[in-house]
């Protein structure tokens, strides 16, 4: 969908942003969950993608990356959500919905937890750098 072919369009790859682990089977996490960032991913389908159990992956993702796979996922849709709030005048309720989250409210308190700015915020700081473009 569209948030896919936002984070396409990023000046970084996202695999590479999170984590240093580059190992057998994290392009192929990294992938599918590009691909299904819409839908709600769990850790059953993540390790039949790398053909592991449940639990021997989640212990050989932590400790390859240091996170669990489920809050790798969390701070990927988060940059994807911070990309689409730069990059489009999508509402928010759209944005959460593409990128995977319950509902907007859910986001923006992620966003502020672990991002620690808002909504409103990140959109002004754009509004902020472009008029700053454009005097130039």
């Amino acid at each position: 969908g569209y948030a896919l072919r936002s984070l396409q369009r990023l000046p970084f790859p996202l695999i590479s942003l999170f984590s240093p682990y580059r190992g057998p089977g994290y392009e192929r996490v990294m992938t599918y969950v590009e691909a299904h960032m819409e839908e709600k991913i769990t850790l059953d389908a993540l390790a039949r993608v790398v053909g592991l159990s449940k639990y021997h992956f989640v212990r050989k993702y932590r400790q390859a990356t240091g996170l669990t796979p489920l809050a790798h996922i969390r701070r990927v849709r988060l940059e994807a959500a911070r990309s689409l709030l730069l990059t489009t005048d999508l509402p928010l309720k759209a944005v959460a919905q593409r990128v995977g989250m319950a509902n907007e409210y859910h986001l923006s308190r992620l966003l502020r937890k672990h991002l620690s700015i808002g909504v409103r915020d990140v959109r002004r700081r754009v509004s902020a750098e472009e008029a700053d473009v454009l005097i130039d």
